[in-house]
C-alpha cells in the first residue's frame, strides 16, 4: 500500500514529457507542439525542439476550468488563477484565455486573506488580475461546452459572453481542475441537489469536431482530478487532440501544499509538474515535496 500511494504521488517533469512525446508521435501539427513547449519549457529536452519555428507560431487560446465550489475545494480554483498568470506570462494574449470558476474561495468568510488565493506555500498571490468570464451559477456543463465549441449565441448575456474563436492554424489548451468518476468530471449540482458533470464523449464530440473540421490546428487537454484518464480515454488516436491526466481509471489525484493558517490544500501535484516547469522550476513545484506538514491526500469527493 504504501509503494502504491508513493507511486500516485510522483511529480515529476516526465508527465510533461510523455505528454509532448504522444503530440510528436502522433504527427500532429508543430503549433501544437509549440503549446506544449510554451506551458512547460523547462521539462522538454532541447532535441524535441529542433524544427520548430516557434516565432511564426500562431495563436494559443486556453479555457481554464475549475468545476467544483466551495472552501474545500480552495486548490482548485487557485490552480486556475495561476494557470491564468502563467499563460500571460508566457506571452499569450489574454483576449485569448477564457475562465470559469466559482468565484467564492477568495471572498470566503474562511478565508483569512480576502481577495487572494496561493497555489503554493510562501508563493504570491495568484488571484488578483484574474479576468473572470463564468462565475457562480453560469459554472455548468452546458456552458462549458459551449465556449469550447465557440457558440456565442448560447451564452448570450451569460458571464462576459466570450467564447473560444481559434483559427484553423491556432492550437487550443484546455486545463480542468475538478473532482472526477469513471468517465466523468462533476460540475456544481444544479439546484443544489441535481447531479451535473461532463462526459468524456461530450469532450471528444466537441474536441474532435472543432479539429476535424479545421476550426483548430490541435487541441491539448489537461485534467487535474480522479478517474482522469478514464474520462480521457475516449479521445481517439491521431484526431489531432492529446489529453494529459493526473490519475489513471480507477486512481485518485493528489492534492498538496497544506497550510495551516488558511486549513486548506492550496494545489494539486500533478498540476504542479507543469506550473513549476513553465515558471522555471525544472519541472518541479514545491507542492510534490514531501516536506511539507501534510504533504499529499487523494483529492475529497473523488
Amino acid at each position: 500500500e504504501d509503494e502504491r500511494r508513493l507511486k500516485q504521488k510522483r511529480c515529476v517533469r516526465q508527465t510533461i514529457v510523455e505528454g509532448c512525446l504522444t503530440v510528436q508521435s502522433t504527427k500532429m501539427k508543430v503549433l501544437l507542439l509549440s503549446l506544449c513547449i510554451v506551458i512547460s519549457t523547462q521539462a522538454i529536452p532541447v532535441d524535441y525542439r529542433k524544427g520548430l519555428d516557434l516565432d511564426n507560431a500562431t495563436n494559443i487560446w486556453a479555457f481554464l476550468v475549475a468545476g467544483s465550489k466551495g472552501y474545500d475545494n480552495y486548490r482548485h480554483q487557485a490552480d486556475v488563477c495561476h494557470a491564468y498568470q502563467l499563460l500571460l506570462s508566457r506571452g499569450v494574449d489574454e483576449n485569448n484565455i477564457v475562465t470559469m470558476f466559482f468565484d467564492d474561495v477568495a471572498h470566503s468568510s474562511l478565508n483569512p486573506y480576502k481577495s487572494k488565493l496561493f497555489n503554493e506555500n510562501g508563493g504570491d498571490d495568484v488571484y488578483t488580475g484574474v479576468k473572470k468570464d463564468y462565475t457562480g451559477r453560469d459554472v455548468s456543463v452546458e456552458n462549458f461546452l459551449a465556449v469550447l465549441r465557440g457558440d456565442s449565441d448560447a451564452v448570450k448575456g451569460v458571464g462576459t459572453g466570450r467564447v473560444l474563436a481559434p483559427g484553423p492554424r491556432d492550437s487550443i489548451l484546455v486545463y480542468f481542475a475538478d473532482h472526477g468518476a469513471p468517465g466523468l468530471v462533476w460540475f456544481p449540482a444544479r439546484h443544489g441537489i441535481i447531479p451535473s458533470f461532463l462526459s468524456g464523449r461530450q469532450l471528444q464530440s466537441v474536441l474532435v469536431s472543432l479539429v476535424g473540421s479545421g476550426r483548430a490546428a490541435a487541441a491539448l487537454v489537461w485534467v487535474e482530478s480522479c478517474d482522469a484518464g478514464s474520462l480521457l480515454a475516449a479521445l481517439p488516436p491521431a484526431a489531432g487532440v492529446v489529453g494529459v491526466a493526473a490519475a489513471g481509471g480507477g486512481e485518485p489525484s493528489w492534492a498538496c501544499e497544506y497550510n495551516d493558517t488558511l486549513d486548506a490544500f492550496l494545489g494539486d501535484c500533478f498540476s504542479g509538474s507543469w506550473v513549476g516547469a513553465a515558471a522555471g522550476g525544472g519541472g518541479r513545484h514545491r507542492a510534490c515535496n514531501t516536506g511539507t506538514r501534510r504533504a499529499a491526500r487523494p483529492s475529497r469527493g473523488c
